[in-house]
């Protein structure tokens, strides 16, 4: 496509390590580094010797805890952590380290088996019997409750309105299930297997089908897996899908297609019916099959490619497409990509993408700059990554109060216990007073002079987010009272 920005980074790095060394949790003021993070980011390092740390850092404060053994699993939104230490199942909050629930670990429960339902659920697998259907334990750490619950294998989906589809064809729907991938015969020459699978042995096409309306939506879409040539029918059909990831609003579909001896990326637009060649080169199989990218919002995908593109790009190379703009963002100077673990994790704005690099270092990287930096090092896993939301602060309601005793002052009680963290808790509250600190606390007695004051309420959560709030408190001065009247004295007399 004529007309597309081509974004070339110049790139520093900036390298800086998180809390106190040997403590259990260390809370501290976050770094400036080049590129700041978004949200509430959780990952795990693990040094050559040394106990698991999980590090949590957000824009204001960063904060980390230490655990004996890998057995551990933060919850989704970084706000908790449940451990498996001996014979206890502990829930604790990550900022703090306070427990908030425990659990005395019963009979059959499998070791080390933690998973995060929700944010206030921990699931358990029981130990598994042969023959007997697979149980797992519930705990719902609000209410402190236990139940259990047979697993159930889901059906998978039939898709009989698929008629030029053969039985080891799988489908692939989007996150939008009525949208499916899957990929057609074409013709009608096949070969019955001894097991009953009906299998294609003539050209094939991959298709986007809308189950709703039973309309083709896309077709003609380049195959991207690669065929064993030798086989007598196409048996390594079960390998399909390499190399292709929807969009989570299910507009787009990325796929690493095969085209002699590359690899090019294709963007089909389904709302346009667009097939769309960006022309890189991705590098291997393993990259064909898990670094394509969406960012939580749609708009960016993250890939990485080698090679020349246009040449801008000279071997190794992180790119972010973004459909909004039609430009790409080219990283591809001092990182190498290519041996990250896992596929790389995106903010939940959709601006900031970190990877783990093959040397175990964190990279955060600015997709909408490229500017990067290394984060930490050691790091073995990005636990969670979240949005926050920052407390509220409430200062009450204005206060006009009389001096009582005519000193010239007056107590007057500052309650902020209104005030409120919706994904957290408040940790620090500080009252000032034209610019002085007066008091801190969530209620406070402060002594005030006669006049006008304007009370400002500053509150701190455990992410590091601010939240301010002012009252006026006015103390009025004691009106002297009046002598009562003396009733021997009238008018005129004397």
């Amino acid at each position: 496509m004529l007309g597309r920005t081509w974004v070339r980074t110049v790139l520093c790095v900036a390298t800086f390590a998180f809390g106190l060394a040997g403590s259990s949790l260390a809370i501290g003021s976050p770094p400036s580094p080049l590129v700041t993070t978004v949200g509430r980011l959780v990952y795990s390092r693990m040094p050559p010797s040394g106990a698991i740390t999980v590090v949590v850092q957000t824009p204001y404060a960063q904060y980390e805890q230490q655990f004996p053994s890998a057995c551990f699993e933060v919850s989704p939104s970084g706000r908790y952590v449940a451990t498996n230490p001996a014979d206890r199942i502990r829930v604790n909050r990550l900022s703090t380290g306070a427990l908030l629930r425990e659990y005395e670990r019963q009979d059959g429960w499998a070791d080390c088996s933690l998973h995060w339902r929700s944010d206030s659920v921990v699931r358990i697998a029981k130990v598994y019997e042969e023959g007997e259907p697979q149980v797992f334990v519930y705990l719902d750490v609000s209410s402190g409750t236990i139940t259990e619950e047979v697993y159930v294998n889901p059906t998978p989906p039939d898709y009989p309105l698929l008629t030029d589809r053969t039985q080891n064809q799988p489908v692939l729907p989007a996150p939008d299930p009525t949208i499916v991938l899957y990929e057609r015969c074409l013709g009608t020459d096949t070969v019955t297997t001894e097991a009953g699978e009906v299998l294609c042995r003539s050209g094939t096409d991959w298709v986007v089908y809308d189950v709703d309306t039973q309309q083709i939506v896309v077709t003609g879409i380049e195959p991207g897996h690669v065929y064993l040539d030798a086989a007598p029918y196409r048996s390594d059909r079960y390998a399909f899908f390499e190399g292709v990831s929807w969009s989570p609003d299910s507009r787009y579909l990325a796929v690493v297609a095969r085209f002699r001896d590359d690899f090019p990326l294709e963007l089909i637009d389904l709302s346009t019916g667009q097939v769309d060649r960006l022309r890189f080169v991705v590098v291997d199989v393993e990259v064909r099959k898990n670094r394509l990218s969406w960012s939580p919002d749609s708009r960016r995908l993250a890939f990485w490619v080698t090679g020349s593109l246009n040449e801008e790009v000279q071997g190794k190379a992180l790119v972010f497409y973004d459909t909004a703009t039609d430009e790409f963002t080219v990283i591809d100077q001092t990182i190498n990509p290519l041996g990250t673990v896992g596929n790389g994790y995106w903010s939940p704005d959709g601006t900031r993408f970190a990877f783990i690099d093959e040397t175990r270092r964190l990279v955060l990287v600015d997709a909408t700059t490229g500017a990067f930096t290394i984060l930490d090092s050691d790091v073995v896993a990005v636990d969670a990554w979240a949005s926050i939301v920052p407390p509220d602060a409430d200062a009450g309601t204005d206060k006009m109060l009389t001096d009582g005793d005519g000193d010239g002052s007056e107590i007057v009680l500052l309650d902020a216990s209104a005030s409120v963290d919706p994904d957290g808790v408040i940790l620090s509250y500080k009252w000032d007073s034209d610019g002085i600190e007066i008091g801190s606390g969530a209620t406070v007695e402060v002594n005030l002079s006669v006049g006008t004051h304007l009370v400002e309420l500053t509150v701190t959560d455990d992410d590091g987010g601010m939240d301010t709030d002012v009252l006026t408190v006015t103390i009025m001065p004691l009106t002297p009272k009046l002598p009562a009247p003396d009733p021997t004295l009238t008018e005129g007399s004397g």
